[in-house]
Protein backbone atom coordinates (compact mmCIF):
# COMPACT_ATOMS: atom_id res chain seq x y z
CA UNK A 1 0.00 0.00 0.00
CA UNK A 2 2.29 2.43 0.73
CA UNK A 3 3.74 2.47 -2.78
CA UNK A 4 0.27 3.55 -3.93
CA UNK A 5 0.40 6.66 -1.59
CA UNK A 6 2.44 8.83 -3.38
CA UNK A 7 -0.74 8.33 -6.36
CA UNK A 8 -3.55 9.12 -4.05
CA UNK A 9 -1.21 11.87 -2.33
CA UNK A 10 -2.93 14.62 -4.11
CA UNK A 11 -6.16 13.24 -3.33
CA UNK A 12 -5.30 12.89 0.44
CA UNK A 13 -3.92 16.53 0.15
CA UNK A 14 -7.14 17.85 0.60
CA UNK A 15 -7.34 17.17 4.28
CA UNK A 16 -5.05 20.45 4.27
CA UNK A 17 -7.92 22.90 3.68
CA UNK A 18 -9.82 21.60 6.87
CA UNK A 19 -6.30 22.06 8.72
CA UNK A 20 -4.56 25.24 7.15
CA UNK A 21 -6.08 28.21 6.25
CA UNK A 22 -6.18 29.02 2.38
CA UNK A 23 -3.28 30.79 2.28
CA UNK A 24 -1.34 28.16 3.86
CA UNK A 25 -3.39 25.17 2.51
CA UNK A 26 -2.79 25.93 -1.29
CA UNK A 27 0.59 26.47 -1.72
CA UNK A 28 0.99 23.63 0.03
CA UNK A 29 -1.28 21.42 -1.36
CA UNK A 30 0.33 22.51 -5.08
CA UNK A 31 3.70 21.62 -3.84
CA UNK A 32 2.05 18.50 -3.23
CA UNK A 33 0.51 17.61 -6.29
CA UNK A 34 3.74 18.82 -8.28
CA UNK A 35 5.61 16.12 -6.27
CA UNK A 36 2.78 13.58 -7.24
CA UNK A 37 3.08 15.03 -11.23
CA UNK A 38 6.55 14.15 -11.29
CA UNK A 39 6.51 10.53 -9.38
CA UNK A 40 3.52 9.61 -11.83
CA UNK A 41 6.01 10.97 -15.06
CA UNK A 42 8.67 9.02 -13.63
CA UNK A 43 6.59 5.82 -13.22
CA UNK A 44 5.09 6.16 -16.68
CA UNK A 45 8.44 7.00 -18.71
CA UNK A 46 9.76 3.30 -16.45
CA UNK A 47 6.84 1.12 -17.81
CA UNK A 48 7.86 2.66 -21.82
CA UNK A 49 11.29 1.49 -21.38
CA UNK A 50 12.08 -1.85 -23.24
CA UNK A 51 12.40 -5.05 -21.65
CA UNK A 52 15.40 -6.07 -20.07
CA UNK A 53 15.29 -9.24 -18.83
CA UNK A 54 13.58 -12.90 -19.80
CA UNK A 55 12.53 -14.45 -22.27
CA UNK A 56 12.42 -11.05 -24.33
CA UNK A 57 15.52 -9.60 -23.97
CA UNK A 58 17.29 -12.85 -24.85
CA UNK A 59 15.13 -12.56 -28.34
CA UNK A 60 17.94 -11.15 -30.92
CA UNK A 61 20.84 -11.53 -28.68
CA UNK A 62 23.99 -12.23 -29.92
CA UNK A 63 26.83 -14.66 -28.66
CA UNK A 64 30.17 -16.63 -29.49
CA UNK A 65 30.20 -20.71 -29.71
CA UNK A 66 32.72 -21.68 -27.12
CA UNK A 67 31.51 -25.77 -27.93
CA UNK A 68 30.34 -27.24 -31.47
CA UNK A 69 29.41 -30.79 -32.12
CA UNK A 70 25.58 -32.94 -31.11
CA UNK A 71 26.01 -30.13 -28.02
CA UNK A 72 26.89 -26.73 -29.17
CA UNK A 73 27.32 -23.95 -26.02
CA UNK A 74 27.26 -20.50 -26.62
CA UNK A 75 28.34 -17.43 -24.74
CA UNK A 76 25.86 -14.75 -24.14
CA UNK A 77 26.42 -11.79 -21.81
CA UNK A 78 28.79 -14.10 -19.88
CA UNK A 79 26.40 -16.95 -19.47
CA UNK A 80 26.82 -20.19 -20.97
CA UNK A 81 23.67 -21.77 -22.85
CA UNK A 82 22.76 -25.45 -24.76
CA UNK A 83 22.13 -24.18 -28.32
CA UNK A 84 20.58 -25.82 -30.93
CA UNK A 85 21.39 -24.56 -34.62
CA UNK A 86 19.03 -25.81 -37.94
CA UNK A 87 23.38 -25.48 -40.25
CA UNK A 88 26.39 -26.13 -38.59
CA UNK A 89 28.48 -23.98 -36.26
CA UNK A 90 32.11 -23.91 -35.17
CA UNK A 91 33.96 -22.57 -32.30
CA UNK A 92 34.39 -18.86 -32.70
CA UNK A 93 31.62 -17.95 -35.19
CA UNK A 94 29.10 -14.96 -33.81
CA UNK A 95 25.50 -16.18 -33.46
CA UNK A 96 22.34 -14.87 -33.01
CA UNK A 97 19.26 -15.93 -30.37
CA UNK A 98 16.28 -16.77 -32.84
CA UNK A 99 14.19 -18.67 -30.71
CA UNK A 100 14.18 -20.76 -27.13
CA UNK A 101 12.90 -23.95 -26.40
CA UNK A 102 13.06 -24.06 -22.65
CA UNK A 103 16.13 -23.91 -21.25
CA UNK A 104 18.27 -24.65 -24.84
CA UNK A 105 18.52 -21.23 -26.95
CA UNK A 106 17.92 -22.03 -30.98
CA UNK A 107 20.21 -19.54 -32.88
CA UNK A 108 21.39 -18.92 -36.45
CA UNK A 109 25.31 -17.92 -37.27
CA UNK A 110 24.99 -13.99 -37.81
CA UNK A 111 27.72 -14.00 -40.23
CA UNK A 112 31.33 -13.40 -38.55
CA UNK A 113 33.72 -15.04 -36.17
CA UNK A 114 35.56 -13.61 -33.60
Amino acid sequence: MACHLPYLSPLLGLILFWIFPWRVGLPLYLVLVGVSAIYIWITVRTFRRPVQTGREAMMGAEGVVIRDGSLPVVRISNELWNARSDGPIVVGELVRVVGLEGLRLRVEPAGERR
